[in-house]
């Protein structure tokens, strides 16, 4: 038997295992509130434009790699 075969063949006993001990039943987390430390994130000056400027950068190269100029040998 293979062992793609035998971690298969384990699939039921390994849940049916789990289940009679009781897995899974973890104490609940805390949902997040925004807050990192105790204190709301603040945007800082240069984050618009970094993400303007990217953003911009990225449509103006797709636009100049699909409007390039045929410089292919064969056409």
């Amino acid at each position: 038997m293979s062992m793609i075969d035998r971690s298969f063949a384990c699939t039921f006993f390994r849940s049916t295992v789990q289940l009679a001990r009781g897995g899974g039943h973890a104490q609940g987390y805390n949902q997040s509130t925004g807050y990192f430390f105790g204190e709301k994130r603040v945007k800082e000056d240069w984050e618009p434009l970094f993400i303007y400027g990217f953003m911009g950068s990225m449509v103006f190269g797709t636009a100049v790699i699909y409007y390039k100029p045929d410089t292919y040998v064969h056409t």
